[in-house]
């Protein structure tokens, strides 16, 4: 369950910079590394999710309500 919820708070953090970075007119190197990092933090998330599913699966539900 850590790994999830740090994988949650890291893609959170990464979607605020992403947009920050756009809404300040950042150049395209900036967005797409900022666009490469939120890939990299839903992968995680999404491969984390699985895991409690298969280690805890009653907290399966909950884990899919965050990411489908």
């Amino acid at each position: 369950m850590i790994v999830f919820a740090f994988a949650l708070a890291t893609h959170r953090r990464v979607l605020f910079v992403r947009e920050e970075l756009r809404l300040t007119d950042a150049d395209e190197t900036h967005l797409d590394a900022a666009r490469a990092e939120l890939h990299a933090a839903r992968s995680a998330v999404k491969s984390s999710r699985v895991l409690v599913a298969v280690l805890v699966p009653a907290f399966a539900p909950a884990a899919a309500r965050y990411f489908a």
